[in-house]
């Protein structure tokens, strides 16, 4: 029984670390196409593309770039999120698309 106990507590706590691990999110990545002639750089929420011959930065166009950008092995295209805050539901939603936003709607009505 307290075997039983002890290797419960034992788990729960892996567990939880884990899971407080997970929650971290790198604030500098840097991504490299596959021929090595242009990078991707997220620096704390912003964007930057590295040119492999200069080193030298162009910053991407955005604002409160989200966690893990990526960037297509050819180095041609970039994909990443960015945070908008809206002070409404109502503003949110004409900012989306129609059937995003009525689907969030429905879903909010449910809640």
């Amino acid at each position: 029984m307290l075997c039983d106990r002890i290797s419960k507590s034992r788990v729960w706590t892996v567990c939880l670390g884990l899971v407080l691990l997970a929650g971290c999110f790198p604030e500098d990545t840097l991504d490299w196409s596959a021929d090595g002639r242009v990078g991707l750089l997220r620096s704390g929420s912003k964007l930057f593309l590295v040119d492999g011959g200069s080193g030298a930065l162009t910053p991407v166009p955005a604002e409160d770039v989200g966690p893990w950008p990526d960037m297509a092995s050819d180095g041609s295209r970039i994909a990443f999120s960015e945070e908008c805050r809206y002070e409404t539901l109502e503003e949110g939603l004409k900012a989306l698309p129609p059937s995003q936003a009525k689907m969030i709607a429905v879903y909010a009505q449910n809640l």
